[in-house]
């Protein structure tokens, strides 16, 4: 059975390499990239099980496109941000079919 990919899209090179260098390590197979076009041509040619949002990035703010996707519409997502959020930004992010609002920590 293959293994289930995970799709950390971050504009944040160094968080994101980070990020997909622990999940390695819990055996975990990642691919990264940094904008979310490029990270939906990924899903589309793979199709993840889950994906790693920034929050900050166009797509995270309109989560809903995400699940339009044929590719991610059963995949996880996961929004991400490292900046202290308002409690109706999480709402709005869980309306729009986010799984789960994370805050990002070093």
């Amino acid at each position: 059975m293959p293994m289930s990919q995970i799709l950390v899209i971050d504009d944040s090179e160094d968080y994101a390499r980070m990020l997909s260098e622990r999940l390695e390590e819990a055996g975990k197979r990642c691919v990264v990239t940094s904008s979310a076009e490029a990270g939906l041509a990924e899903a589309r040619r793979c199709p993840p099980s889950l994906i790693l949002l920034d929050w900050h990035l166009d797509a995270a703010r309109r989560p809903g496109s995400l699940r339009a996707e044929p590719a991610a519409k059963t995949a996880g997502v996961m929004l991400m941000s490292g900046m202290r959020q308002e409690p109706s930004d999480e709402a709005t992010a869980l309306d729009a079919g986010v799984d789960l609002f994370l805050t990002k920590t070093d």
